[in-house]
Formats: C-alpha cells, sequence, structure tokens
C-alpha cells in the first residue's frame, strides 16, 4: 500500500468496560494512533515496488487512526459461539453500508475479537494468533482487513501460545498488552503485501514473519521493548531489508 493509510479498530464480542485508562480499547486505540509515527513503523517504508517503467514506488509512510473504532457482536454466531471469515466480511460490509465505518479504499480494517468466541484453529498450538487478507466489493474496490484475538480470555492452557509473555505485562492487561505485538505484526504485512502477491522472502516468510517472537530485549528483566507516544509496549523486532530484525 503506498497511499496515505487509515486505520479503522472493530472490537468483536463483548468489550463492555474495556474502555477505561488500561482498558484493552483504550491501550490498542491509543496504538493505532501512534504507531504510525514511530521508527518501529517506518522501518516499513523501505519496501517498495517495482512499476512498469522501473521507477520504485515505496509503501506508505503514513498512517491515520481517525480515532474511528466501534464495538459490535456478531451478527451471525454458531453453536458455542462460532465465527468465521465469512461473518467479518459480512459486518465489515453492514458497517460501511450503515455508514458506521466509511468505505476507505485506503484503509485497513482491524478486526479484534474476544477469545470467548471460538474462531477456525486460532490460539492452537498449530494454528495462528493473527492474519490478514482482503475481499473485493461488487464495485470492484479491495477491502483490506486484518485479524486479531484476545488470548487473555482463551483457555488458560493455550493462553501463551499468542500472549508472548507472561503477567505483570507491560500496561496490567494481558489482553491488550497481548494483541500489541500481533496487531503491529499484521499492520506491517498488510501493508507490504495486502494481497499475498507483494513481499515474501524465499520461505514465503512475510517481513514481520521472519521476526515473529523475537523482541531484542531480556524479558527476564523487564517486560516491555518499544516505547509508543508515552506508553510502553511489547513490540516485535521488524524485517528491514539488509539489517535484519530491529526494532
Amino acid at each position: 500500500m503506498t497511499g496515505p493509510i487509515n486505520l479503522y479498530n472493530i472490537y468483536y464480542g463483548d468489550f463492555s468496560g474495556q474502555s477505561g485508562a488500561t482498558g484493552t480499547r483504550t491501550l490498542i486505540d491509543y496504538l493505532a494512533a501512534h504507531l504510525g509515527n514511530s521508527s518501529w513503523y517506518h522501518s516499513t517504508t523501505e519496501y517498495y515496488q517495482i512499476n512498469p517503467d522501473d521507477s520504485k514506488t515505496y509503501a506508505s509512510n503514513i498512517v491515520n487512526f481517525p480515532q474511528r473504532s466501534v464495538n459490535i457482536y456478531p451478527s451471525k454466531r454458531g453453536a458455542s459461539n462460532v465465527i468465521e471469515e465469512t461473518d467479518l466480511v459480512t459486518d465489515i460490509i453492514n458497517l460501511i453500508n450503515s455508514k458506521t465505518l466509511p468505505l476507505d479504499v485506503n484503509g485497513i480494517y482491524a478486526v479484534i475479537f474476544r477469545g470467548d468466541l471460538t474462531f477456525g484453529d486460532w490460539l492452537q498450538s498449530y494454528g495462528w494468533c493473527g492474519y490478514h487478507t482482503s475481499f473485493g466489493l461488487t464495485n470492484g474496490d479491495n477491502i483490506r482487513f486484518f485479524v486479531v484475538g484476545d488470548p487473555s480470555k482463551g483457555p488458560a492452557d493455550l493462553q501463551a501460545n499468542c500472549a508472548g509473555i507472561a503477567p505483570p505485562t507491560a500496561n496490567g492487561n494481558l489482553g491488550a498488552d497481548s494483541i500489541a505485538s500481533i496487531y503491529a505484526h499484521e499492520l506491517v504485512e498488510t501493508v507490504t503485501d495486502w494481497s499475498g502477491a507483494w513481499y515474501f522472502d524465499s520461505n514465503n516468510f512475510e517481513n514481520a514473519d521472519q521476526c515473529a517472537w523475537q523482541f531484542g530485549v531480556n524479558l527476564a528483566a523487564r517486560n516491555w521493548n518499544y516505547k509508543v507516544g508515552d506508553k510502553n509496549f511489547l513490540i516485535q523486532t521488524n524485517w528491514v531489508i539488509g539489517k535484519g530484525c530491529i526494532l
């Protein structure tokens, strides 16, 4: 993605009581509002696409968060609160059609769901912690979105699979502090490889995959490694071409 990007957070499930100073919505909205101005994100702008005339167009260096976040419940849930990607797509389209969120072809819609919802093989030892994809509208527009789950609400024996660190965490909120690194991971991968046909290495790893779960600090000594705005977060390192995994 090469133009200015707008981020929209969609909290999916029961996030009631998560708007206080250390609530999940508050912390992740804060991360979204400040991450685009960080040196961590700006390493992404070294990625580029080759144009037909052999010139280069670099990844966007502007990520805005227009303070547009919503909390909705899945419009369709199966037994035991099972949800599928088709449910997410339907609900994103409903939010756009109702003008709750804008139709933004330069936007990235971030879906953050509660662990009391069951979604595929999320949180399993063989599964995923987050992913990004896109879908097309009937008018030909592409909508980019990524999905991150809150492991603090999942089964206790599986929380560590996506948490990254055990409590106490940087902001005292296991859910938000676990989401933060996955959120950043999926953001930069959406920017550099939104369609699955842009940046990936010979092992089919995207840029953030190459540094997954590498934090660059001794986690036994402290529970954060990067300051975003004026808050501390634990954020994985990011792959920078020619430099490796750096913050």
